[in-house]
């Protein structure tokens, strides 16, 4: 896959992370914890949230943050008190980021590649 300018891709990435960054990560504490998913759980999982959604893109995107994520995504989408669409864009946000990583690394791979072309052509015989 070739990107003309990796900066586009990034951006896109980064304006998809923003767009799950305002989805309201709410949690209801009023049901009881013996219900299918705990509150601390619950609450682990937004934390997490949270705390991956503020880092970097690119650090984002790396494989270990991705899992990390995807995981708790998956927490989250089950609450009991989230609204079928937030639950659906989440569940959506989990199924492209594999897709947003591998985009990622294509996207530096074809940088890298561009700019050892360009080092290449500068120093080659004038």
């Amino acid at each position: 896959m070739k990107f003309g300018n990796p900066e586009d891709v990034f951006a896109r990435v980064i304006q998809q992370i923003k767009r799950s960054q305002s989805l309201s990560f709410s949690v209801d504490q009023s049901y009881p914890v013996e219900d299918k998913i705990s509150t601390e759980l619950l609450d682990t999982a937004k934390a997490d949230i949270e705390r991956l959604l503020i880092i970097s893109s690119q650090d984002l995107l790396l494989p270990e943050h991705c899992s990390a994520l995807s995981a708790a995504l998956s927490i989250y989408a089950a609450a009991p008190d989230l609204s079928i669409e937030r639950a659906l864009a989440l569940e959506k946000l989990k199924e492209n980021l594999p897709y947003f990583s591998s985009t990622l690394r294509s996207a530096k791979k074809d940088q890298e590649e561009y700019y050892k072309k360009v080092v290449k052509k500068e120093s080659g015989p004038r």
